[in-house]
């Protein structure tokens, strides 16, 4: 059995210079990713098309939708604008508010 070195600050655990998603992280990072994942199918396009568009690897395009590692904010507005909807759509109800007219070019997602 090892001994794990580090600390806890925040509500994060420090180790080794490593700062680790803290659960509310982890949860915003799912969701986005599998807003990105319904667009993407909506789109009717595949990983590799969208990584295609990108400059990225598909298996980047998947680690994203799994919520595996977060998508900088700069790449999230690539992506709104490769899939044709507001960056603001990806966090929209994540603090369980709503704004209006996030999902005006969207058809079919739900209200």
């Amino acid at each position: 059995m090892g001994i794990r070195v580090g600390r806890v600050m925040g509500g994060c655990h420090i180790e080794r210079g490593k700062r680790m998603k803290t659960g509310d992280e982890k949860r915003i990072d799912l969701e986005i990713g599998q807003r990105l994942l319904v667009l993407r199918r909506m789109r009717k396009l595949s990983q590799e098309d969208l990584a295609d568009q990108i400059g990225i690897s598909y298996q980047q395009v998947q680690k994203y939708e799994k919520g595996m590692n977060r998508i900088a904010a700069s790449r999230l507005y690539t992506f709104s604008r490769i899939l044709d909807i507001s960056p603001l759509y990806f966090f929209d109800n994540l603090c369980g508010c709503k704004g209006p007219g996030y999902y005006t070019n969207v058809e079919g997602l739900p209200e």
